[in-house]
């Protein structure tokens, strides 16, 4: 590169840099004048006029003090944190010419800073300011508006002082402390201190408010005791001694003491009414009503315990009846089937289990009727015990109904085992009808010995069922034995069957190929003497079957495949 290209360039480089710095520098300029600017601004916006006001009043006490706090913080804005803004400027300013333009960055920054929080505090000075001013007048508004409410309670407890029972001492002296704050109010504002005026007008505000609740809250107490707790108290004594006339019986602390205790806790209310304790009076004025009202309940569930126990006791006492003669008539139930029957399920001790329990719950029964007449126990107690013995009559006479079917079943069981005894007859000779009817050259003995036994375990089976007393246990186990057997006969019957059908459907394929096959005929000779001689079909099918397998097996599994889907 040339020489003088380099220097150009350089010279450039330099000339960018000092255009740079100097935009910076006149930007940061202008950034310190803008500060200034607002600085000036502030202090000319100083609430001068509102703090030259305030010295001139004539104040004391807390007013005075409060008034001097503001004058404190005029001196920090104006004599210090003022100054304070003008070193940072200046600061920024000499870092600015030197370009230091991050030390003036900062500088600006903190100056910034400064400047918002004297604009916050000018705001708060000035609202002070303002607000001391006019306190005077603020207090004056503020009092009259409580002397009026002041006037109107003070009317409504002195025109109305039974409302409030015995916290009318305790109220009366709430109002003379009152009366003492407004002193306390005149005395402080005649002495110019505003401040600690209104200091007592919200106290006073504070203790109107009080005093409010206590006048709306103290007579709903009173009332309650008066309108609802005594008359309640005077009803449940009423009401006891008439039941007690009636012969009603409580189980639990006596009522009579339960009263007398809500009514020491009425006495104990009015105790805390008249010390103005009113969360402890609501708190128990709470328990009170809880305490009144569970001995309406106790007295409401033994007069509804009566009405139900009334009502249940002729329909126990003919349950009772009922399922006593039924257990009677069971008895004799029994005897009669006992007779014709062995029975299984202990019907006898269950009749004499059911009777028993049924003369349990007539003595119990029995036990609680005499308790109220003679007047021994609460009905409460008493028709909870029988509900007791209603809910075990439901139970026994579901026990009475299940063992009165297992004796009529006696019958209805003899009727169905005779007709599966029938059936099986049935079944067993229409096997035999049918091999009879193959017109097949005789049937085999085996076959004919399996019959034979079959029948005569019918026959035993027979005998059993036409005996004078069944014994049913016995007659279920030759039932199963039987349809066992009939089964196998009826199995032996098919196979018998399929075999003597089958040996002539291949004997006649296998005939077709005695031309070509030597030993045909000698297979089918031996198959027919086994057949019509030996009557053993089953002998004979597996000599032609076995040939016609040598020959073509496909066609043996076709001839058995044809004569199944024909069956």
């Amino acid at each position: 590169m040339p020489i003088e290209l380099t220097i150009i360039l350089v010279l450039l480089v330099i000339l960018v840099a000092f255009i740079g710095f100097f935009i910076l520098k006149r930007q940061n300029y202008n950034n310190i004048v803008e500060l200034k600017d607002r600085q000036k601004a502030l202090m000319e916006g100083l609430p001068t006029q509102r703090l030259e006001k305030v010295r001139q009043m004539d104040i004391s006490g807390r007013s005075q003090d409060y008034a001097d706090s503001l004058e404190d913080m005029w001196e920090d804005i104006l004599a210090g944190r003022n100054i304070t803004v003008e070193n940072h400027l200046f600061q920024a300013e000499q870092m600015n010419e030197r370009y230091h333009f991050k030390q003036t960055k900062d500088q600006q920054d903190l100056a910034h800073q400064e400047l918002e929080a004297i604009e916050g505090d000018m705001v708060k000075l000035s609202d002070s300011l303002e607000e001391l001013i006019n306190r005077e007048e603020a207090n004056a508004h503020r009092i009259n508006e409580i002397e009026k409410s002041y006037e109107g309670v003070r009317k409504n407890l002195l025109e109305n002082s039974l409302w409030y029972g015995q916290a009318v001492d305790a109220l009366e002296d709430k109002l003379a402390d009152m009366e003492e704050e407004f002193k306390h109010f005149d005395k402080v504002t005649s002495w110019g201190d505003h401040e600690e005026g209104r200091s007592v007008i919200l106290h006073l505000h504070d203790m109107l408010e009080e005093m409010q609740a206590y006048l709306d809250d103290i007579p709903k107490i009173i009332d309650q005791i008066n309108q609802d707790f005594y008359p309640q108290i005077e009803e449940i004594e009423s009401s006891f001694d008439q039941l007690i006339n009636e012969g009603f019986v409580f189980n639990g602390p006596p009522i009579p003491q339960e009263v007398e205790s809500v009514e020491d806790r009425i006495q104990e209310l009015d105790q805390l009414i008249g010390g103005l304790q009113l969360a402890q009076a609501k708190e128990l004025a709470g328990t009170i009503s809880l305490d009144i009202d569970q001995i309406y309940e106790r007295m409401e569930v033994e007069i509804s315990a009566k009405n139900e126990s009334d009502q249940l006791i002729p329909s126990v006492q003919k349950a009772l009846y009922y399922l006593r003669e039924e257990v009677r008539v069971l008895f004799f139930e029994i005897d009669r089937v006992s007779q014709s029957y062995v029975l299984i399920h202990n019907e006898a001790d269950q009749i004499r289990e059911l009777r028993d329990s049924v003369e349990f719950l007539e003595g119990k029964f029995d036990k609680i009727v005499d308790n109220l007449d003679n007047n021994f126990t609460a009905y409460s107690e008493a028709l909870k015990n029988l509900n007791f013995i209603k809910s075990e009559l439901i139970s026994l006479n579901d026990v009475k109904n299940a063992v009165t079917d297992q004796l009529y079943g006696y019958r209805d069981e003899e009727v169905q085992l005779k007709d599966q005894l029938n059936k099986m007859e049935r079944k067993a000779k229409g096997l035999r009808r049918r091999i009879l009817r193959e017109n097949l050259p005789g049937v085999p003995a085996s076959y004919s010995e399996y019959y034979t036994y079959v029948m005569k375990l019918l026959a035993n089976l027979s005998e059993e069922l036409n005996r004078p007393r069944l014994k049913v246990e016995k007659i279920h186990d030759l039932i199963r034995i039987c349809q066992e057997e009939v089964n196998k006969l009826d199995q032996e019957t098919e196979k018998l069957l399929a075999h003597a059908n089958l040996t002539e459907l291949m004997a006649q394929k296998l005939y077709q190929y005695k031309d070509q096959e030597g030993d045909v005929d000698q297979a089918i000779a031996q198959s027919e003497k086994l057949f019509n001689e030996d009557y053993d079909y089953e002998s004979s099918y597996m000599v032609v079957r076995n040939k016609l397998s040598q020959i073509n097996p496909d066609l043996v599994q076709s001839i058995q495949d044809d004569y199944k889907e024909d069956q």
